[in-house]
């Protein structure tokens, strides 16, 4: 897990270098450092900061502090953006709006437009005109079975429509689970709603 944090904030690095070359952040350096919403939560994948900003410090002090070993044994892969959203809402008052805010210590939210252009579970990318650049959400961290699960997902979204392509995923998601009779008594039920 080392592994991951040290990536992403080399990733980090690399984009203040573009930041700086190409000027495509230049409106974002204003901000003590800039985050973007998702459909649910934040976004990570194309983030800025300041040297030493409280906030990178207290992410980094969370993530020494965590266990990436669950007491079953199984690792525990929550991505960053849960950790940072419960910290910016603890520490330093974000209100998970979708809205656009700039809070007391300089740091700025983006709406959903300007860093948020892949839904996960459709693959479908939107390009806003706000967009700063598309993250194809592919999951490259988790592990082979979860990717698979993705891309089975994408593909019945593709063939059957989102609505449909979801249930039929999330009934074959129970089916294995949770055998046939518990996958239909779910589906059904998820449907009569």
């Amino acid at each position: 897990m080392l592994d991951f944090m040290y990536y992403i904030m080399r990733v980090a690095f690399i984009l203040i270098r573009i930041w700086k070359w190409c000027g495509l952040f230049e409106p974002l350096r204003k901000h003590k450092a800039f985050f973007g919403f998702a459909t649910d939560g934040l976004t990570l994948p194309v983030f800025g900061s300041e040297a030493k900003t409280d906030f990178i410090a207290d992410m980094l002090d969370d993530y020494h502090k965590r266990s990436f070993i669950k007491l079953d044994g199984t690792y525990d892969t929550t991505p960053l953006d849960v950790p940072a959203l419960r910290i910016l809402k603890e520490k330093y008052g974000l209100i998970e709006n979708y809205q656009y805010q700039e809070l007391a210590d300089g740091t700025a939210i983006y709406p959903k437009q300007y860093f948020y252009s892949t839904d996960a579970n459709t693959g479908k990318i939107t390009k806003y005109p706000e967009l700063f650049c598309i993250h194809y959400a592919d999951a490259s961290w988790l592990s082979d079975d979860v990717k698979a699960e993705l891309i089975r997902r994408r593909r019945l979204v593709k063939i059957l429509g989102e609505k449909l392509g979801l249930y039929v995923d999330a009934f074959i998601n129970y089916l294995f689970k949770d055998g046939l009779l518990t996958a239909l008594k779910k589906t059904f039920s998820v449907l009569r709603r």
